[in-house]
């Protein structure tokens, strides 16, 4: 591991009220993505900046990865889905049993033109976390996308 890897975290970087910051983003259906994507940036160089922990410990933390995939995935464009998928996959070894990581990744895989990647990554989800709803809906598309019909059906 680098020198970078080796540092210790000095506690989670997403605490309670950083949570309630990035909550306070969302307000009944509208979502401000840029303004959550700046706060994340900011937090993250503070962070690191106070030895709070590593750029390294920061691009391996599975909750953060997941508010940064949420508010770039909501920005409905190539480049942030890319950064989603980019962010994502740094923390696949963390997301064993994670709806929501397979969710946020097969849709950023989807957008980036790679449904089949993102098919795979649906049907591991479900499998994981059958009881998370957002997979299924993403497998049925899937599924619908690549002609079966059927399986498309039995998700939904």
């Amino acid at each position: 591991m680098s020198e970078e890897g080796r540092g210790q975290m000095l506690g989670p970087i997403l605490g309670p009220e950083e949570l309630d910051m990035l909550e306070s983003f969302i307000e009944d259906s509208t979502v401000n993505c840029s303004g959550m994507l700046e706060y994340l940036g900011h937090l993250v160089s503070k962070g690191i900046s106070e030895g709070r922990f590593s750029e390294s410990q920061a691009h391996h933390d599975l909750e953060l990865a997941l508010w940064v995939a949420y508010a770039c995935n909501n920005m409905d464009d190539y480049e942030h889905y890319y950064t989603a998928a980019e962010w994502l996959s740094r923390v696949e070894d963390l997301a064993s049993g994670c709806g929501v990581w397979y969710y946020r990744y097969a849709n950023a895989l989807m957008y980036c033109g790679k449904p089949s990647r993102a098919l795979e990554y649906c049907e591991r989800g479900v499998r994981e976390d059958p009881e998370y709803p957002w997979n299924w809906l993403t497998l049925g598309r899937l599924r619908s996308h690549f002609g079966d019909r059927r399986g498309a059906e039995e998700a939904v």
